[in-house]
């Protein structure tokens, strides 16, 4: 019942609500944002329970979840009621409210990671007048015994031929190859007319604060670096390569695909269950990740004001 229910503001650390809590939604990871204002909730029921949690940076006078992070929104107890739910933003927008904030910005996790609670969120939230501003594809792999190559499709297989005729080899990196892996991500990007979010020194220190969520990987050819990828470990189940590029020089050849070939792989011998392969905003990244055989879930940002 809504009236055994209570809303409370953190005041310090808090514990995640599940064992396999997202990485994006743990105390260590909200407090790291040191340059906006964070104010976190939780919803807790009459014997202490808690049922659900949101955390926002502030942006003058926009609430948003979260800033600087892949993603924000609610993480979720497993036996939430949609009742429950809605009790709790309907007390977030009057806490919101109190603070002085005039809009509310909530930016999804990935439809894949969690089916049931991103649909019981995407309801609640629409119920309550909040808008899609945003909604991209997200593309991402089940990882299965299932061989790679039986993933891909055809015209993409070829590449994984190719790559072992080239001699290309899939390794895990240490962070003394961060330098080399960020210029090969950003010249990649910046060439094909895509931003990169981090600068090298933001992505360095974040690395450095959390280097169990962090992995690093490049595809070689004898010695030289024809393509590499930053990976964060989301949780048990799901590995997000947060950022990958190559060399425009080998681009005939597309080493992404033997690159994310070794990262599904990896991803295999450590037990994931997913893949993800990020968003999709630009047309040729889409048609990329389509024709690779990647599945599409969705990414949301929902608004609204006060």
């Amino acid at each position: 019942m809504r009236c055994e229910l209570k809303v409370h503001q953190e005041q310090g650390a808090f514990n995640p609500i599940r064992d396999n809590s997202f990485f994006f939604h743990t105390h260590a990871f909200v407090s790291y944002n040191k340059s906006q204002p964070t104010y976190c909730w939780h919803l807790e029921t009459s014997e202490g329970e808690v049922k659900g949690r949101i955390c926002f940076n502030g942006q003058g006078k926009i609430a948003v979840s979260l800033a600087k992070s892949s993603f924000g929104s609610f993480e979720l107890g497993e036996n939430i009621q949609e009742e429950q739910l809605s009790f709790f933003v309907d007390q977030l927008l009057h806490q919101l409210e109190a603070l002085g904030f005039e809009q509310v910005r909530i930016v999804s996790f990935p439809s894949a990671y969690h089916v049931s609670h991103f649909n019981l969120i995407n309801m609640v939230l629409c119920e309550f007048g909040f808008k899609v501003i945003e909604r991209h594809p997200n593309h991402y792999f089940p990882v299965s015994n299932q061989v790679f190559a039986c993933l891909v499709k055809a015209d993409e297989r070829r590449y994984l031929n190719r790559a072992k005729k080239l001699g290309f080899n899939f390794r895990q990196l240490d962070i003394q190859f961060l330098p080399q892996v960020y210029e090969l991500i950003y010249s990649s990007r910046q060439k094909k007319g895509y931003t990169v979010s981090m600068s090298y020194e933001d992505l360095e220190q974040t690395i450095l604060t959390f280097p169990d969520r962090y992995l690093i990987f490049g595809l070689f050819q004898q010695s030289q670096m024809v393509g590499s990828s930053v990976c964060v470990k989301v949780n048990q189940d799901i590995l997000y390569d947060f950022y990958h590029g190559d060399d425009l020089n080998f681009r005939k050849h597309s080493p992404v695909v033997p690159l994310i070939e070794g990262i599904y792989n990896y991803a295999l011998r450590e037990n994931y269950k997913l893949l993800d392969l990020g968003t999709s905003i630009e047309e040729g990244v889409y048609a990329f990740k389509k024709n690779l055989g990647a599945k599409a879930s969705e990414k949301i940002v929902f608004e609204r004001s006060i």
